[in-house]
C-alpha cells in the first residue's frame, strides 16, 4: 500500500474573503479555499485512492490574531473567545 504525507503549513486562516455584507476583508490572507479542496479531491482519486494518506498541518494555520471577537480585538483572549474565533474562521472557509 501507498502511504502519502501531505504537509501544509502558513495558511494564516482567518474568517474568509468577505465579511457578512459582502464587503472584501482585507485582514484574510487565505484566498485559495476552492484550490485546496482541488488539491484533497485529487489525492483522493486514482492512483492515491488506495494509499493511505496522512493530512499535516505544519504550523500557521489559522490567524486568531486578525480574526474579530464581535467587532473588536480584545487584548486578553480567553478559552471562550478562542472558541468563538475558531468557529468564525470555520464559518469563513467551509
Amino acid at each position: 500500500m501507498k502511504r502519502l504525507k501531505l504537509v501544509c503549513s502558513d495558511f494564516h486562516l482567518a474568517t474568509g474573503v468577505r465579511f457578512s455584507n459582502g464587503a472584501p476583508n482585507p485582514l484574510e490572507d487565505f484566498r485559495y479555499d476552492h484550490r485546496f479542496k482541488e488539491m484533497l479531491e485529487y489525492y483522493s482519486h486514482p492512483p492515491f485512492d488506495g494509499a493511505e494518506l496522512e493530512l499535516i498541518f505544519n504550523g500557521d494555520m489559522l490567524n486568531l490574531i486578525q480574526t474579530d471577537y464581535r467587532g473588536h480585538f480584545p487584548v486578553v483572549i480567553t478559552e471562550a473567545i478562542s472558541c468563538e474565533k475558531l468557529l468564525a474562521i470555520i464559518n469563513g472557509h467551509p
